[in-house]
């Protein structure tokens, strides 16, 4: 992002209370967006972009839009990854290095977050039905927490003549939910559900997609233009 506007100024703020009570004895602590924003303000900013990082607006992105309305200075959001039909194409194209396009023996897994909210979910599945209309039937959701369910993708799967899964990161950063629960070598990793078949994962997350990186920045630069609009 620092080449994409080299003219502003970035600095991190972190949603989660649990990570940053992880932080909270190191050097330089985690900040919440309410705190970052008042040190902005306290040093003179007058305007402030908070780029929400999430994949699909949830409950963590509504704390975004909180500390936005309650800050001391004019704020202005930018959207998560999936917030329009737009998006969801620029992401479909971003990953369809990693996709099965015409070979009936091999599918696809992508392995989201999940979430509860409503808003969160409707994206999910705006960004399924995009997948169809690519005609990407043997690309699937399964979220490690919460729906769809692994254990029910994988009966799917199961019913398919396919030799071929490749399990990719839906996430931002490929963190632990991947690297122990979808790709560990444990006994109930997703991975290890599939013996038999031929796996192949991807384990980089979304972050290290060029393309994800230049959807954020356009969102960047919407939410830059709706500050002087």
């Amino acid at each position: 992002m620092r080449a994409y506007y080299p003219e502003h100024p970035l600095v991190w703020s972190f949603t989660s209370q649990r990570l940053r009570d992880k932080s909270r004895n190191q050097p330089s602590a985690w900040k919440s967006t309410e705190e970052v924003l008042v040190e902005l303000h306290q040093q003179g900013y007058q305007q402030a972009v908070v780029q929400s990082l999430h994949i699909v607006p949830g409950y963590e992105y509504e704390k975004i839009e909180i500390a936005a309305r309650c800050a001391p200075l004019q704020v202005s959001v930018g959207k998560p990854l999936l917030s329009s039909m737009h998006d969801c194409r620029r992401v479909v194209q971003a990953l369809e290095p990693y996709l099965p396009a015409s070979d009936p023996s091999h599918v696809a897994v992508l392995a989201c977050h999940g979430t509860q909210h409503p808003g969160g979910a409707a994206q999910y599945a705006q960004f399924k039905k995009c997948l169809e209309e690519r005609s990407l039937h043997m690309v699937f959701f399964a979220a490690v927490e919460g729906e769809p369910l692994w254990k029910n993708v994988l009966e799917q799967i199961r019913t398919l003549r396919v030799s071929r899964v490749s399990l990719i990161p839906f996430m931002l950063v490929a963190g632990v939910h991947i690297r122990e629960e979808v790709l560990g070598e444990n006994s109930g990793s997703w991975r290890s559900c599939l013996s038999g078949y031929e796996v192949a994962s991807v384990r980089e997350g979304l972050g290290y997609n060029n393309a994800i990186l230049a959807l954020y920045a356009d969102h960047i630069r919407s939410a830059l233009h709706a500050l002087h609009n």
